[in-house]
This record gives structure tokens, C-alpha cells and sequence, in this order.
């Protein structure tokens, strides 16, 4: 099965939900403070749900977690901590800016930040977007960026609308200057978790390559491994190929403009988009050229021309298979794996779709030191480190006096829940309940909330799997389906009852923005995986 960019945006729904639905559950914690019941649930968010599910779906975990290399593992710890430290000043944002408009600033940047930085970084970021599908999917996310501001415009309706008591609540210390300050660092350093997504991708290889070699070698097909091509080579073919004088040469140099730290990916993936006419140009001065990754690339393509099936749709298929692999390393192994006799496609069927679990566990680490790190301090400065075991009720400061970590992924579900009316019924029967402490709902609201966040990237990483080449709009999608989620659970609870008509309207029109900004970003990556630019 090729990239299908419907089913992925499919899937970022399906994370958005679970997202924007995460708090709820917390509405069901009685008498804890927020930093034990963060911590609770995080300990399933970042450790149990991440740990269990990736064993029991991802053969050979330990094999290839074990096997990436110490600067993968780093930088994927890190901006996984980094993401949880952006979380520490969104309170700031809300009390300088108020809550609609803090929270529309800062998953403006988290959106903008954490789709364009790592192909910016990557050196990729011009030829993405020099192509009518990366228009299209680079339309989709400002046309995210603009719903989510009329749904700031919204929420600040609702905002002017509110009794004046409640207004000076809501904003304590108006500061527009601090706010955009705060709500920058909070917004960009919340994109972080993209980053650390990005800085895995050696591990998803590691985690393909791996169970492609065991299951071809479980069907008694004998597997070499790829062959990588030395530095040298490939700057001594780069250095060729800017002597070259024919046309497919020269565009080669045109198009790629980089084949520094041994790009090899970026040769092969150019190769492949190629059309028939230009693939044969390209192939035939890579034959000419007396150089060993020139020849790597040649061979490949001279094998993938070669694919053969009983029906001409299954090669094509098969060929299509290998050309949506990310890196060269894969794509040459898959070709031993076909010309030996195996399975490739299905192998790639059953493993494609769960290569970023592993790399969650890495990430969510990260997350889980800021967290458990700022939470203990709070435990201990509050004195409710008790509250995990004892069912008698202390006195601990409100959810409001607390520094909370709240991340820009969080906060639409946090601020919805926190700030939703509750029944009168309800708050009655909390204040009857007494001095004890029900642990056991606690640890299930707690847990139940914890699971349901990190389904969240669950089903991200399996949508990321569906976007081919534009893998990295899958951030757009997820930020757009966490607002669009989030604002329905709002809508459910009645957080805008009250409002006026104008602000019903700007809501509507914010969600059908946002709905339309998935659907043109699904749209650029289908128009990529047909081959229509």
C-alpha cells in the first residue's frame, strides 16, 4: 500500500479528537491538585501508553532502540524536553493577553513553527514548495493560520461580551508587548515536539529496516543490506555532475542544489519523481559517471525499471512502494528483498504504518523529565506529594494560583475543560462529598486522560506515515484537528452559550476554515503521491 493522504488526514482527525478531548477526564478528579493529577495521568501519557503499545506492536523493539546512535537519541530527548519547558509560560500568555487571544498567537507559531522548521533545517524547504502540490499544501497551511485567527477573533467577542467582573478575572495584567513576547517563546518552544519527531527519523528507518530484513529472511530470502555510499563519493559526484555538460546534468544540479553531509536521499528521491523521458537522461549520465555512488543510484534505477508481476498494476504498485520510501538505504534494501524473491509490499503493509511509535518512547521521555521535574517541585513546595496515597483531603492552592505546564498542544482541550460551565448539581454534590478522597476514581480519570493524550500522537504517527514526501504537513494538520475538536467539546459543554449572534458566526466560520485548511493540505499531498508535481 503507497501513501494515501486522505486516510492520513483521516488519522490527524482522529489525533485532534483524541487531543481535544484529552482533559475531560480530569473534570472527574475530586480533591487532588493539578500537579498530582497531571503527573498521574502523565506517567500514562509519556511512559505506560508509549512503552506498552510499541512492545506489543513494533517486533524487536529493544533491537532497535538499542541500535540508534547516541546523536539521534539526544536530539530527540531534547526537543521532547524543550517541548515540555514551552509549557511552563503559556499562563504567562493568558494573563498578559487573556485567553482567546493568548491561545490564537501561540498556536499560530506552534502551527507555523513546527510544519516549516524542519524541512527549513533540512535544507529542503524550497524544493518542497517550488512544486504545484507543495502550493497547494503551502495554501493549506496559511489557510490554517487564518482560521485559527478567526477563531481568536471569536473567543475575543466572547471575551467583550462577559459582565465586567468577569473580565478583569479573566485578564489579571493586561500587556499586549509581554504577552507577544511570552506567547512566542511559549508557541515556538511547543512546536519543539515536531522537532524532536523530525530528529527520529533515523530510528523509523532503523525500526523499517530491521523487520524488513527479519521477515524477508523468516520467508528464506537472503538479505545483504544496503550499501552506503562514502562522503567522498558522493562529493566527488556532486563535483561531476557541476562539470557535466548535459542538459539532465545541469538540471540534476538545478533542481537537488545539494548533496552536502551525503545526501544520497535527496539524489534518489529526485530520480524517482522523474518523468520517463528524463529518467532515462538522468540514468544514462549516472552510467557514464565513473564514481560509486553514481552507480548505486544507476543500479537502483536500472532494478526498479526492471520490477515484474503478473499483473502490470501490481509492478507499478510495487514500484510506487519503494520510490514513497524515505531514505536510499530503504529503498536498495527493498530492491534485495524483490529481487530475492520476497514479499516487499507486504512486509512494508504490516511495519510502514508503526515506525514512529518507537520514536515516541524517545521523545515523550523528554516531556516526561520537564514534567516530573516541575511537578515534584510543586509536591513538594505545596506539601501534596501525599495525595498519591493518602484519601484524606488536604487544602491545596486552585488550579488559578499555580504555574501549570501547558504546552500549546494542550492548552485548547485544558482551557475548554477548565473553563466550560458546571452543572449546579454537580458543584453541590462535590462540596457534600466530605474530607475523603476517592483514589481509585482519581487514578482512573487520571489514567483515562493520560491514555487518551498520547493517542493523540498514536494516530499522528500513523497519519505521517500517509503523507509521502510532505511528511512534515502533518503538524498543520494535527494543530488545525486539536482546534477544530477542541471547540466542538466547547460547543458541547456550552462554554458559548450566552455569546451573541456575531460570535456564533465567527466560530462557525473559524471551524469550517480550519476543516477546509485539512482538506487543501490532504488535497497537495494526493496531487504529490499521483505524480501530478
Amino acid at each position: 500500500m503507497g501513501a494515501n493522504p486522505f486516510l492520513g488526514v483521516f488519522f490527524h482527525w482522529l489525533g485532534g479528537l483524541a487531543s481535544g478531548s484529552f482533559y475531560v477526564p480530569y473534570r472527574g478528579v475530586k480533591k487532588w491538585a493539578w500537579e498530582t493529577y497531571w503527573l498521574a495521568g502523565g506517567f500514562f501519557s509519556w511512559i505506560i501508553a508509549p512503552w506498552l503499545l510499541a512492545f506489543i506492536i513494533v517486533p524487536h523493539l529493544g533491537t532497535i532502540l538499542s541500535g540508534a546512535s547516541g546523536h539521534t537519541l539526544f536530539w530527540s530527548y531534547f526537543w521532547g524536553a524543550m517541548w515540555g519547558l514551552g509549557g511552563l509560560t503559556f499562563g504567562l500568555t493568558m494573563r498578559y493577553l487573556g485567553m482567546s487571544l493568548g491561545m490564537a498567537v501561540a498556536l499560530s507559531y506552534c502551527s507555523a513553527f513546527g510544519t516549516l522548521m524542519p524541512p527549513l533545517f533540512a535544507g529542503t524547504i524550497v524544493e518542497k514548495f517550488s512544486s504545484p502540490s507543495g502550493l497547494i499544501i503551502l495554501t493549506g497551511i496559511v489557510v490554517c493560520l487564518l482560521g485559527i485567527g478567526v477563531t481568536g477573533l471569536a473567543g475575543m467577542s466572547k471575551d467583550r461580551e462577559m459582565p465586567e467582573a468577569k473580565k478583569k478575572e479573566a485578564i489579571k495584567e493586561f500587556s499586549f508587548w509581554k504577552g507577544i513576547l511570552v506567547a512566542t517563546f511559549s508557541g515556538v518552544m511547543s512546536a519543539s515536539f515536531a522537532y524532536g519527531l523530525a530528529a527520529g527519523d533515523p530510528i523509523k528507518e532503523l525500526m523499517l529496516q530491521t523487520n524488513f530484513i527479519a521477515a524477508a529472511e523468516a520467508d528464506g530470502v537472503k538479505v545483504q543490506g544496503p550499501v552506503a555510499a562514502s562522503d567522498a563519493d558522493v562529493q566527488d559526484l556532486w563535483g561531476k555532475l557541476a562539470q557535466a555538460r548535459q542538459p539532465a546534468a545541469q538540471q540534476m544540479m538545478a533542481n537537488i542544489g545539494s548533496l552536502k553531509d551525503g545526501r544520497m536521499d535527496a539524489l534518489a528521491a529526485y530520480v524517482d519523481r522523474a518523468k520517463a523521458p528524463e529518467s532515462a537522461a538522468i540514468t544514462a549520465v549516472l552510467a557514464e559517471i565513473q564514481n560509486p555512488a553514481a552507480a548505486l543510484v544507476a543500479a537502483y534505477q536500472k532494478d526498479l525499471g526492471e520490477i515484474k508481476a503478473d499483473d502490470p498494476k501490481a509492478a507499478e504498485g510495487t514500484r510506487k512502494t519503494v520510490k514513497e520510501l524515505s531514505t536510499f538505504n530503504l529503498k536498495q534494501l527493498a530492491m534485495q528483498i524483490i529481487k530475492g524473491g520476497g514479499k516487499f509490499v507486504k512486509y512494508n503493509d504490516k511495519f510502514g504504518l508503526w515506525q514512529g511509535l518507537p520514536v515516541l518512547i524517545v521523545v515523550l521521555l523528554g516531556g516526561f523529565t520537564t514534567n516530573f521535574i516541575w511537578c515534584t517541585i510543586l509536591n513538594i513546595r505545596n506539601k501534596t506529594g501525599r495525595e498519591y496515597f493518602s484519601s484524606r483531603k488536604d487544602s491545596p492552592p486552585s488550579r488559578d494560583q499555580e504555574t501549570i505546564i501547558e504546552t500549546a498542544i494542550d492548552a485548547p482541550s485544558e482551557e475548554v475543560a477548565e473553563h466550560a460551565p458546571r452543572r449546579a448539581a454537580v458543584v453541590a454534590a462535590a462540596a457534600l462529598e466530605g474530607e475523603k478522597v476517592p483514589l481509585l476514581s482519581n487514578y482512573f480519570f487520571s489514567a483515562l486522560a493520560g491514555t487518551t493524550w498520547y493517542m493523540q500522537f498514536f494516530f499522528y504517527s500513523m497519519g505521517e506515515t500517509q503523507m509521502g514526501e510532505y511528511k512534515f504537513s502533518s503538524w498543520t494538520l494535527h494543530m488545525a484537528s486539536i482546534i477544530i475538536f477542541s471547540t466542538l467539546w466547547g460547543i458541547a459543554l456550552k462554554e458559548w452559550r450566552g455569546s451573541s449572534m456575531r460570535t456564533h458566526v465567527l466560530i462557525a466560520v473559524g471551524l469550517l476554515v480550519l476543516i477546509a485548511s485539512t482538506i487543501i493540505v490532504g488535497y497537495g499531498n494526493y496531487m504529490s503521491a499521483i505524480g501530478g508535481g
